[in-house]
């Protein structure tokens, strides 16, 4: 909840308790999480921050200029209020079926959030039931065909 808090930095030998997942509730100023080259335990992707051994994404930064977030798939547990203060996210892509702390889901306007994840999953269900859009997962084949198709003349031929 440190309104003022632009940066933060974890050290070579930083280990965030389990009792301060989501520390950063509330700090609408962070723009930037940095982590020692020597704390192998923690990696920012993107700007994001995971937490490698157990597999978590930890936080998006409220001030990180990102639209669309794609979480990668050894990710297995989303931290609570990991999204909450970050009013630029437009869409999320869960890349698996299943996410541990998908009840904790939140963002600024859920409405606003394209939640896109396997059809039927758990993931699917929760956001439909709160308010976020869902989408289907599309294959890169089905983007790339998509792209190249000029009419619907276009994409009968294909």
């Amino acid at each position: 909840g440190c309104t003022s808090l632009e940066t933060l930095h974890i050290g070579a030998n930083t280990i965030l308790s389990n009792d301060s997942v989501g520390f950063a509730f509330g700090c609408k100023s962070l723009r930037e999480i940095t982590v020692s080259p020597k704390n192998k335990r923690y990696k920012i992707i993107k700007g994001i921050l995971y937490d490698t051994k157990n597999k978590s994404l930890i936080v998006v930064p409220a001030k990180l200029d990102v639209r669309n977030i794609v979480v990668p798939k050894w990710v297995k547990t989303i931290s609570p209020f990991c999204f909450a203060d970050n009013e630029n996210i437009r869409t999320i892509r869960f890349n698996s079926d299943e996410i541990n702390g998908i009840e904790e889901l939140c963002c600024p306007d859920e409405s606003k959030v394209k939640i896109i994840c396997p059809t039927d999953s758990k993931i699917c269900k929760f956001a439909e039931r709160n308010g976020f859009q869902t989408g289907p997962m599309v294959s890169e084949l089905d983007s790339f065909l998509s792209s190249c198709v000029d009419d619907e003349k276009d994409a009968k031929k294909i």
